[in-house]
C-alpha cells in the first residue's frame, strides 16, 4: 500500500467521521434547541395575547394550547419519526379519542369570539408546522425520501403557504393528532417555573 493511497484513506475516514458527528450530533442538537424556541416563541406569543385582555388566562382552549406547547418544550429531543410511529400505533390501540388534542381544543374553542379562536388556530397550526419539520429533518430516512416530493410540491404550490397546504393532508394530521396529544398530557402535568 503506498503511502498516497494510506494517506486518502485516513483523509476519507476522518472525513466520514467529523461528517458523521455534524450530521448526527450537532444538527440534531441544533434542530432541537430550535424547535424549542420556537415552542418557547408561540407560548410567548399566546401569553402575551391573554395579557392584553384577548383571552381569559382561565380559558380551557388558552390552557390546553399552552400546555401542549410546555408538553413539546419539555420533551422536544423525543419529536422524532420513531416517536411519531410509536405515538400513532399506541394512539389507535388505546383509543384516546377523548384525549385527543384536536376534539379537546375544537370543544374549548366552541364559545371563544372570531379573533380568539384565529388566533388559537394561528398558533397551533403553526406547531403543527413546526413539529412536522422537527419530525421531517431529523430523520435522514425522510430527508432522502422527501427531498424530491417536496420539490414537486414546492413548484405546485408557488406562491401559497407550504405549511398550511402540508398541515391539510391527511397523513399529516394523522401523524401530528397523537403527538400533540401526548405533549397535550405531558405538558398538563409539567411544572415550569
Amino acid at each position: 500500500m503506498s503511502s498516497t493511497v494510506a494517506a486518502t484513506a485516513a483523509t476519507t475516514a476522518l472525513s466520514l467521521f467529523f461528517v458523521s458527528v455534524l450530521v448526527f450530533v450537532l444538527y440534531r442538537d441544533y434542530r432541537i434547541d430550535l424547535f424549542r424556541q420556537r415552542m418557547f416563541a408561540l407560548r410567548d406569543e399566546l401569553f402575551d395575547f391573554a395579557a392584553i385582555g384577548g383571552i381569559e388566562f382561565d380559558a380551557e382552549a388558552y390552557g390546553i394550547t399552552r400546555s401542549t406547547l410546555n408538553g413539546f418544550i419539555r420533551f422536544g429531543e423525543r419529536v422524532t419519526l420513531g416517536s411519531a410511529i410509536v405515538a400513532g400505533i399506541a394512539y389507535r390501540k388505546a383509543e384516546h379519542e377523548r384525549l385527543a388534542f384536536n376534539l379537546q381544543l375544537r370543544e374549548a374553542m366552541a364559545d371563544l369570539s372570531p379573533d380568539q379562536r384565529k388566533t388559537i388556530d394561528s398558533i397551533v397550526a403553526r406547531m403543527g408546522a413546526y413539529v412536522t419539520e422537527q419530525v421531517v429533518l431529523t430523520s435522514p430516512f425522510l430527508l432522502i425520501l422527501l427531498i424530491p416530493a417536496t420539490t414537486v410540491l414546492v413548484a405546485s404550490v408557488a406562491g401559497g403557504h407550504l405549511a398550511a397546504k402540508m398541515l391539510s393532508v391527511s397523513p399529516v394530521r394523522k401523524m401530528l393528532n397523537p403527538l400533540e396529544s401526548l405533549a397535550l398530557e405531558y405538558g398538563a402535568t409539567a411544572r415550569f417555573a
